[in-house]
This record gives structure tokens, C-alpha cells and sequence, in this order.
């Protein structure tokens, strides 16, 4: 909505008034009074006023412009110089009167803000222009006392600093000074390396052979395989290898083999142990026996299962195994066949197979039909299938058994001489054991 000024007519004698001093004003008085669109003052409120000054006509160039805040009073009345508000463009003191024709504009905010309204552009008469005739030299008075001096403005901020100049030449050298005092002593340091040790001396001639000793008393055997041992008083043959209690701590560094050659009524055994103390068997870790080049018959105690384990078929008539385990296993899931050749004629009533479950879940187990409950995040064990339809089997003749597995893992080994497992890679033999009940006859 447009706002309205009524603009009071005395500003003109105000003017002629600062004119009757020969001096040049430094404003122009103005007074208004602040109306709305309906006529209504807009009083006791302080609003905001932007004067421009063009040059030559309504629209020309804008020579000086500034802004003020006022407020009116209870009659919408207000006063300004213009000249003495806030600077927006030019100068005031720089609008050279003398060149033509100046037309003011007058712009309000009656908020106080700065979105202005325009209040019109009008001409500026012949009034103002004696601002023209203060710099013009005609009618000038007599020239002034000197004033007093104004106090000094404060100092400006320093200027930059100049660039460094070139470096002079250098002076002469000084005259040396006295040497100082000598420091204590550091601390010794740590001892070094030993050096590499010298190479090695020649070695002296050889001493001449000593004298031959006299003939011993230890009598040579009759026949092959004799031994002869210390019977407390003289050196005697035996046919039998007879280990002395006193020298039972005696060390094999490296192998014993033991070949019974003797005919007479004991001859069915090699090696007879008569103390009441135990045979201690090789105990090895699990690795430890997976290191080994098994041999058919080996027998080690195994540290890490608890238990005696022998490699290969123990032909008792009753059972065959294969139960070294070398850290390898079948796939979770899947069927799979192991042959074997059993060395006796009868049928297979039991089959047991290492297995384990590392899923959460329960697992399923099936050896021949006979189906088995793997629980599950178990660790290896020997589950038994014990066969409702035993499976005949023939001395030499080669057999077979199949497992079944849902997240279910068969341990496996390359161990088994006589017979292979198929439906899965690496390792060729389960590790199982077969329990035969001989044919009678």
C-alpha cells in the first residue's frame, strides 16, 4: 500500500534563513508529515527515508544518495537535513549545483526497514542553487581568525614491512678463543659382538698303535641266533634273549629287531617279558602319527585319542579296522561306498564309522540302512550301526558297505590296504571298523 508525504512549505524560508549567513550550508532542511493511503497520520513511529538527487531531469542520474530513520511525532510530523544521512551513493559536497537542473526523490519505509516506497520526484528550485553562489567568490566577507587547532586523530594502523635488504659483506674473521674445559668422561658403552672364531688348527700326527691287550673270556656261539649272557660268574650260551632287570633302563637309539630262530618247545614266541612291571607302548600326539609311513601291524598309544591303535587289519576273527585319523574328511552331505576284503567267512553284524556334526542343527547318520542321529556341534566319535540283515561275506572276497550323510562328515584316510571308498576326493579309505561273526565249522 502507498504511503504519502505532505511536505511543509517552510522549508524554503528555513533555507533562505541559513542562505542570510555568507556561508555555504552543508544540508538541506526537510519536514514532512507521514500520512497513509486513507489520510490517516502515521504518528509516534519511526520509519525510514531514502533521498536520491538526479541530474538534469526526474530520471537522470542519480549525482548523490543517502538514507535516515526518524520518527514522527503525535502529529505524523518529522525533520531531516539531507546531506547528513547515511551515504549510499557520491557525495554531497561533490553535486556541482551549476550544471543544471537537480530533481530530489524521496522514497519511505514505514516500517523502518528498507523496502522503500517512492513518494515522487520533484525539481528543486532556484533556492538551493545559492549553494552555488558560496564557492562562486562574489560577495565573499572578510577572511576569518584561525581557529584552534582540532586534536590530533588517532595513528593509523602501521604499514607493511619492507622487504629485507641484500646482506652485507662478511666482517673478518675473529681472533680464536681460549679452549674450553675437557667434559667428564661418558659412560662406557655396551660390549660388542663376539668376533667370528677363528678357523681351525691342523690336526697332530697320530700317536704309534698301543700293544695289543690280552684275549677276553666272552665265548663265541654254537649256532645262529646264540646269545650269551653273564650268569654271575662266567659268560654262558642261551637260545633265549634274556633281558637282566638291573639293565632295564637301558636306550635303543635307534631300532630293535628281534629274530627267534629256535626250535625247542618255547619257540612260539620271540620275546618274553618276565616283570612284574608294565610294557610301555610309543605314545605319540595325533601329528605325530600323521608324520609316520605306516607300516602294516604298527602299534602306538595315541596321546591325543587316549587309546592303543593298531594299523591295518588285527584278524582276530571277529573284526577289521582302519581308525587312524588324519585330519581329512568327506563332504556334509552325500552317499558314499567303502569297500573291503574281509579275512575270515561270516557275516558282518556291526559297522562303526568316526563321524561328526559341526552344524547347529541335528544331523542324520545312515550305514547300511540302519539310520543314526548326529547331534549337532559335535566333534568326531564312533557311532555303531548294528546291521538287522548282517551282510555274508567271504574269506578273500572282496565286500562293501554305503553311508549316507546329511549335515553329517565321515572322517577319511589313504590307510586301508585292501579296499577303497569312492564318492569323495582326496583321502581313498572311511575310517571304519567291521565286527564279523565267524561261520561256524
Amino acid at each position: 500500500m502507498k504511503k504519502s508525504i505532505t511536505i511543509i512549505t517552510f522549508v524554503i524560508l528555513n533555507l533562505f534563513q541559513n542562505l542570510s549567513y555568507a556561508q555555504s550550508p552543508s544540508a538541506i532542511p526537510y519536514q514532512a508529515v507521514a500520512r497513509n493511503n486513507s489520510g490517516n497520520l502515521i504518528a509516534s513511529q519511526n520509519i525510514s527515508l531514502r533521498f536520491s538527487i538526479h541530474d538534469a531531469t526526474a530520471t537522470g542520474t542519480v549525482v548523490y544518495r543517502e538514507t535516515q530513520s526518524v520518527t514522527t511525532n503525535t502529529l505524523g510530523l518529522f525533520s531531516v537535513n539531507i546531506g547528513a544521512g547515511t551515504v549510499v551513493a557520491g557525495t554531497f559536497a561533490g553535486i556541482n549545483w551549476a550544471s543544471g537542473n537537480k530533481f530530489t526523490q524521496v522514497e519511505m519505509d514505514v516500517t523502518g526497514g528498507s523496502t522503500y516506497v517512492d513518494m515522487g520526484t520533484s525539481q528543486m528550485l532556484s533556492v538551493p542553487y545559492a549553494l552555488y553562489a558560496a564557492t562562486s567568490g562574489n560577495g565573499a566577507g572578510a577572511t576569518g581568525a584561525t581557529g584552534t587547532n582540532g586534536t590530533n586523530g588517532t595513528n593509523g594502523t602501521n604499514g607493511t614491512n619492507g622487504t629485507n635488504g641484500t646482506n652485507g659483506v662478511a666482517g673478518a674473521t675473529g681472533a680464536a678463543g681460549t679452549n674450553g674445559t675437557n667434559g667428564t668422561n661418558g659412560v662406557a658403552g655396551a660390549t660388542g659382538n663376539n668376533g667370528t672364531n677363528g678357523t681351525n688348527g691342523t690336526n697332530g700326527t697320530n700317536g704309534t698303535a698301543g700293544a695289543t691287550g690280552a684275549t677276553g673270556s666272552f665265548i663265541s656261539g654254537t649256532s645262529t641266533g646264540n646269545t650269551v649272557y653273564w650268569n654271575g660268574s662266567a659268560w654262558v650260551e642261551n637260545n633265549v634273549l634274556a633281558i637282566n632287570p638291573a639293565l632295564m633302563n637301558t636306550t635303543v637309539k635307534s631300532s630293535l629287531t628281534i629274530t627267534n630262530t629256535n626250535t625247542a618247545a618255547d619257540s612260539a614266541y620271540s620275546l618274553r617279558i618276565e616283570t612284574p612291571k608294565p610294557v610301555l607302548l610309543p605314545r605319540m600326539t595325533q601329528a605325530q602319527i600323521n608324520a609316520l609311513t605306516p607300516i602294516e601291524g604298527m602299534t602306538v598309544f595315541n596321546t591325543d585319542a587316549h587309546k592303543v591303535q593298531v594299523y591295518g587289519m588285527i584278524t582276530d576273527n571277529a573284526e577289521i579296522l582302519n581308525e587312524i585319523y588324519t585330519g581329512t574328511s568327506t563332504s556334509p552331505f552325500g552317499f558314499f561306498n567303502q569297500s573291503f576284503t574281509p579275512p575270515i567267512s561270516g557275516q558282518v553284524v556291526a559297522i562303526e564309522v568316526l563321524a561328526e556334526n559341526t552344524f547347529g542343527g541335528p544331523g542324520s547318520l545312515n550305514v547300511n540302512g540302519i539310520s543314526i542321529n548326529v547331534p549337532g556341534n559335535s566333534s568326531f566319535i564312533w557311532y555303531t550301526a548294528n546291521l538287522t540283515s548282517p551282510i555274508s561275506v567271504s574269506a578273500g572276497i572282496t565286500s562293501s558297505f554305503f553311508c549316507n550323510t546329511t549335515f553329517v562328515q565321515l572322517a577319511t584316510n589313504s590307510f586301508y590296504p585292501n579296499g577303497s571308498g569312492s564318492g569323495f576326493s582326496g583321502a581313498n579309505d572311511l575310517l571304519f571298523r567291521i565286527h564279523i561273526q565267524p561261520t561256524p565249522g
